[in-house]
């Protein structure tokens, strides 16, 4: 039966039936350099039904060397593949190459450098080495992931790298990261430290919601900005520092924090924003009016706000008949 079918320098398709399966670099006197989409994928369109389960079945992957490329969604949904082994010829892997290979759990890059939602799904990853990049979604879902070493020249952690990584309890950010993406650590549910580096100016919305355990947070020098839900349900969390060059934050940064006491606010301009909220008028299905409701703070009941005297930090305490001390 023939096993791999191929167009030009690309393999589109493995149709054989093992479990162990050594990708060549040649086939037929043709120099492969590419594991093509859906290759090796149960999940690719109109695929016979011994061929799903056979891709299924596949437990150990070897790729030869010479082998440059696997592209997006290559191994999508081989849920018993438990180990792959990379050649240092590998430059990139695509999006979704391994997504839901729930049986995996160690992987090293070598070379390569790896797309979006690469490992999106795969529940049993614990261990990642020669890390180089991330990218958008990159280890979304993996909930056993719980060490992971950033490369030191890093400088962007992409929106949703360490979504619903339930298991991470600690992560080293390079001084080298400059910008954090959007949902980078949402759900991280064991997180409990972080430390921002300096470069980053920004704290993007919802970078760290729902980090139950989370109790220690060092933010930037630099930080400008904090964008909301950042840390909402963060509800272990208990004291925030916020430095003096933050412009404005909204209060449903820390909205169901409810844990949270003190928030020092060293910056005498810093701004704090509520969102808000509006009555809807309806006719049937359609809205006609938005009536404005009463301004409403997202700070947890019995905050102590600490600032500078005479800050918008008292004004915003007074406004809401906080308590407010002095630095």
């Amino acid at each position: 039966m023939r096993e791999w079918y191929t167009q030009y320098e690309t393999i589109t398709s493995y149709t054989g039936n093992n479990t162990e399966v050594i990708v060549p670099s040649s086939i037929n006197s043709r120099q492969i350099d590419t594991i093509g989409d859906y290759a090796f994928s149960p999940e690719k369109y109109k695929l016979k039904p011994g061929h799903v389960e056979c891709r299924r079945n596949i437990k150990k992957i070897i790729i030869s060397e010479g082998i440059k490329g696997i592209n997006d969604h290559a191994f999508d949904g081989c849920l018993n593949l438990e180990s792959i082994s990379i050649p240092d010829s590998l430059r990139y892997i695509g999006a979704y190459a391994f997504k839901d290979c729930s049986s995996l759990k160690t992987f090293d890059f070598r070379s390569s450098r790896g797309g979006a939602g690469m490992f999106e799904g795969c529940e049993a990853l614990e261990t990642v080495t020669s890390l180089k990049a991330t990218s958008t979604d990159m280890f979304c879902g993996c909930l056993s992931l719980k060490n992971i070493v950033l490369p030191d020249d890093l400088r962007v952690l992409s929106c949703g790298t360490f979504l619903h990584c339930e298991s991470l309890k600690s992560i080293d950010i390079p001084s080298s990261v400059k910008e954090i993406g959007n949902n980078c650590f949402c759900e991280c549910k064991s997180l409990t430290d972080v430390h921002i580096p300096d470069g980053v100016t920004e704290i993007e919305s919802s970078l760290f919601r729902r980090c139950e355990n989370l109790v220690n947070v060092r933010l930037p020098a630099n930080l400008k900005t904090i964008h909301q839900w950042a840390f909402a349900r963060c509800s272990s969390l208990e004291v925030i520092d916020i430095p003096e060059n933050v412009e404005k934050f909204r209060s449903d940064v820390f909205r169901d924090c409810n844990s949270l006491k003190r928030v020092i606010i060293r910056g005498a301009q810093t701004m704090i924003e509520d969102d808000h909220r509006y009555n809807r008028i309806r006719s049937g299905k359609q809205i006609i009016e938005y009536i404005p409701l009463p301004d409403e703070s997202d700070f947890p009941k019995g905050i102590e706000i600490v600032g500078i005297k005479g800050s918008f930090a008292e004004e915003y305490a007074k406004k809401y008949d906080m308590k407010f001390t002095e630095l």
